[in-house]
């Protein structure tokens, strides 16, 4: 349920709602995008404003339904990217190509730590937090290489 706080009289007006079959654990948005982790799979809704509907709801629309994931914990969007953290697959950074409505990967951690918190620090930099009670520090690899370049 999309709701609008009205500061005047303190109350909320609803603006549109959409029934997802699955339980929602995080949201983020990418322009006129909503970036929801639903169960084990990341869902992407184009919005629209209807203005054949009362008060010109929301028209949500599904374009993205990525099924990778055990179960996510967190769920960063900035530019294009998409960061979800996964507590037992660690982090994965996609690129959404809004044309196309298309989720790349572009970058993976491979560790088996278990998630339970993934933060922006700058472009590139991120926080993450696991389940040992331990931060570390990732940088994303701008300069991508193959595993065959990495180890010369």
């Amino acid at each position: 349920m999309l709701v609008e706080y009205n500061t005047n009289n303190c109350n909320f007006k609803r603006l549109s709602e959409l029934d997802i079959i699955g339980g929602v654990y995080k949201i983020a948005t990418i322009n006129e995008y909503i970036v929801a982790g639903v169960g084990g799979s990341v869902h992407i809704y184009l919005t629209t404003r209807n203005p054949e509907k009362l008060d010109h709801e929301l028209d949500f629309k599904c374009v993205v339904k990525h099924k990778d994931f055990n179960a996510i914990t967190e769920i960063i969007c900035y530019d294009n990217l998409v960061l979800v953290a996964d507590i037992y697959r660690s982090v994965v950074i996609y690129k959404f190509d809004e044309t196309k409505d298309k989720l790349t990967e572009t970058c993976r951690d491979f560790s088996p730590i278990l998630i339970t918190a993934l933060s922006q620090v700058e472009n590139n930099y991120y926080l993450v937090a696991d389940a040992d009670c331990n931060v570390y520090c990732m940088k994303k690899d701008i300069f991508f290489r193959s595993d065959e370049e990495k180890y010369k």
